[in-house]
């Protein structure tokens, strides 16, 4: 059989360059003719590609001199003798990327070629799993090269022990202490707490207002040693905690470790610092997770921990590895880098938990634990053990009540509107995280709610707070979510019961109606803007089976945000003394649904990306919109529920269902064409408020309590039509 010259020529050069001789220049195939440039000193031995067939295609000689660039390429890291896929599956290994990824979106991995460096990408959705840096390297005296000859690469061919710059990390905080007014605590209220004393190693009781650090981790499966009624007393012995320091979690030993190394004294650490079989003692703390994390000196934040029993990388000798650069024959330097911060969050269990998000957002420095390094984060600055550092710390890691907390004393509309872009952003974010008991959803927002309520925002009621809640009723889904719980069914206690008309008592993401577009979940929007509403709802109250309480809404809040019925000013002022009652009890008008069919519009998922310059690379959540038109008995659209169909059908149980009016719109706080059109039809030009906005509600107990539904808004025309009468509504 002949071969042609030119595959006999290809494959002469292809022995020659996986053989090649310790003196002589590196000879690859042709299509790496730009590779002959570059002559480098071989160690005296012969070598097998450092590259497989498949990582051999990505020139990254043209990389790093930044020829090539701006391009994707589809790699499956499996030989494990090339040096690329090893760094690819250790990246993939250490960066929990597989837990964001469902198995049907599992597919090579793409890598995208920027300016001198390899974005790593995983799965369908093409999660971030961190960046390398390619670069020419200048012959130098001594040069490591891995051993490809014949075996898998080790990791040790890549990285190396390391442990955390405890220097950088005591500068950090001394410059924060003693050069960042931003930082400063102002304490509202001091709690008296148990902490754990690294010196002694002991539990003590002392004021908040001591010098401590705070833990906040995944606790996760693992079975942890709980501070309890019954051996309370024993641990406030000196020397105590020994004896069980082999039954706490990982996590909290090398916390204590490391308190101790960075000369703190005190830990607070929830399982050892919360008595946890004493409700009188747990529950109080708890809602007071405020106090305890705004006024511990930093949060120890263990990011890289799937639960308790991992440990925080770097504390200890061996605890973590760091990325050496990997020299190749090409003359070739490969360096991957450690993930950013806001990376490393995305990949985390730890960014997917209720309780651990507040925590974090109520610290006013942390100090995160990932898998490479650590990273230093105040309400002024940001810093890391690479080097990198920048001045706002905003643009790393977003927290809203940062932006609340620090606003300028300006008009009092611009001060609710501050307030209700944070509330609405935590609400967001917060409704998107899981937590192990669902009964704990509102108990895990509590600190967050003080937080708002030390700041000037009133009580909260179930999560929503008081002062406006005409515009804290409107929530919407962000995605599908389900009832957790309900009065019908029965089996629920009292105190575990969350209500239908809070976001509480439902599973799932979460926003409010505003006229801010579909934008990051997690901060808040400089294009949020409150609709101009005016409430239908004269007064609130609160009740339960032993008392009631009127709710207090700011009516001193400006008109053009919010108007009241003129009933409302003439009432007395309501006691500050909160509740424990479900029922949100209010009269105003309803009207039925039997004339009325539904129409789904849009279900669609919508990927949202930031767009900072050079983070393009950072993948957010999707965002699932909903429209379902309300059709009249001729089939025109007339309303349109901010829900889905499934969740809005009423089927034929008709008499069961009402429309009750809570406020009224100017304009639409969306655009819909369909609907923007259909309301021009219906609107009456002398009409200021044409869009009402409506509760979808289900009668229960023989229609003595109400539960909501859905949220959606109806022109006026259509809702006269039906002839509304008024009602007193109890809603559960």
């Amino acid at each position: 059989m002949a071969f042609h010259s030119r595959k006999l020529s290809a494959l002469h050069r292809r022995i020659k360059s996986d053989n090649p001789k310790s003196t002589e220049k590196l000879l690859l195939p042709a299509s790496h003719s730009d590779d002959l440039a570059l002559s480098v000193p071989l160690p005296p031995t012969v070598l097998r590609p450092e590259l497989c067939n498949i990582c051999r295609d990505l020139d990254l000689v043209k990389v790093a001199i930044g020829d090539l660039r701006f391009t994707n390429f589809f790699l499956n890291p499996k030989e494990p003798a090339c040096i690329l896929c090893t760094i690819m599956q250790y990246m993939h290994s250490v960066s929990q990327a597989r837990s964001q990824v469902s198995p049907s979106q599992r597919y090579a991995i793409r890598v995208y070629v920027g300016y001198q460096t390899l974005e790593i990408y995983y799965g369908l959705i093409q999660v971030a799993l961190g960046q390398i840096r390619v670069s020419r390297m200048q012959p130098p005296d001594s040069t490591f090269y891995p051993d490809t000859l014949s075996t898998p690469l080790k990791a040790t061919a890549i990285v190396e022990p390391s442990q955390v710059n405890m220097k950088l990390v005591g500068d950090c905080f001394s410059d924060c202490s003693s050069n960042h007014p931003d930082c400063k605590i102002f304490r509202h209220e001091t709690l008296l707490v148990y902490l754990v004393d690294v010196v002694s190693r002991s539990i003590v009781r002392r004021p908040s207002d001591v010098r401590y650090l705070a833990l906040s981790y995944v606790w996760g499966d693992v079975t942890s040693f709980n501070l309890t009624t019954s051996n309370i007393d024993a641990l406030r012995e000196p020397g105590s905690l020994l004896s069980y320091f082999s039954r706490i979690p990982e996590v909290v030993r090398d916390a204590m470790r490391f308190t101790d190394q960075l000369g703190f004294q005190y830990l607070w650490v929830d399982t050892l610092c919360i008595v946890q079989d004493s409700p009188a003692h747990r529950d109080p703390q708890i809602s007071r997770m405020n106090v305890i994390y705004r006024n511990a000196f930093a949060t120890i934040v263990a990011l890289s921990g799937q639960d308790a029993g991992d440990r925080l990388p770097g504390v200890t000798l061996g605890s973590r590895t760091d990325f050496r650069p990997i020299k190749l024959r090409k003359g070739v330097e490969l360096q991957p880098l450690p993930q950013d911060l806001e990376l490393a969050m995305m990949l985390s269990r730890y960014e997917t938990r209720a309780w651990t998000y507040q925590e974090r957002l109520l610290s006013v420095r942390c100090l995160y634990f990932a898998h490479s390094q650590v990273y230093f984060h105040c309400r002024t600055s940001f810093c890391c053990e690479n080097g990198d550092s920048v001045s706002n710390a905003r643009r790393h890691l977003f927290n809203p009540l940062l932006e609340f907390e620090t606003r300028p004393q300006v008009r009092m509309d611009y001060i609710w509107l501050d307030f209700f872009r944070c509330y609405d952003a935590v609400v967001r974010a917060y409704t998107r995280r899981s937590m192990s008991k669902q009964e704990d959803k509102l108990r895990a927002f509590a600190g967050i709610a003080a937080m708002f309520q030390d700041n000037g925002s009133g009580l909260f009621q179930y999560g929503l707070p008081e002062a406006i809640l005409d515009l804290a009723l409107l929530w919407i889904p962000a995605g599908p979510v389900t009832r957790l719980q309900s009065k019908v069914s029965g089996r629920v206690s009292e105190n575990d019961y969350i209500p239908s008309w809070s976001w509480g008592g439902w599973d799932g993401p979460v926003r409010h109606l505003t006229h801010q577009e579909a934008t990051d979940q997690l901060r808040p929007s400089s294009d949020f803007d409150l609709p101009d509403l005016k409430s239908e709802i004269t007064s609130f109250k609160i009740h339960s089976e032993a008392t009631s309480r009127a709710v207090r809404r700011s009516i001193g809040i400006p008109l053009r945000i919010i108007s009241y019925p003129s009933e409302t000013y003439d009432q007395s002022t309501a006691s500050d003394s909160p509740i424990t009652g479900s029922q949100l009890c209010f009269s105003t008008l309803a009207i039925g649904v039997g004339t009325f069919s539904l129409r789904t519009v849009r279900e669609h998922m919508e990927s949202l990306n930031t767009v900072e310059p050079g983070r393009e690379h950072i993948k957010r959540t999707l965002l699932l919109e909903y429209r379902t038109f309300l059709c009249n008995s001729a089939g025109d659209a007339v309303g349109v529920f901010l829900d889905a169909k499934s969740n809005c059908d009423w089927g034929s149980h008709t008499a069961q269902f009402e429309l009750i009016l809570l406020s009224r719109l100017a304009k639409l706080p969306f655009s819909d064409a369909e609907f923007v059109e259909m309301l021009h039809q219906e609107h009456d030009d002398g009409d200021e408020w044409p869009i009402l906005n409506v509760m979808l509600i289900r009668w229960t107990h023989k229609g003595r309590y109400a539960e909501r539904i859905a949220i959606g808004m109806i022109v006026q025309p259509a809702w006269l039509a039906e002839e509304p009468t008024k009602k007193m509504i109890k809603l559960v």
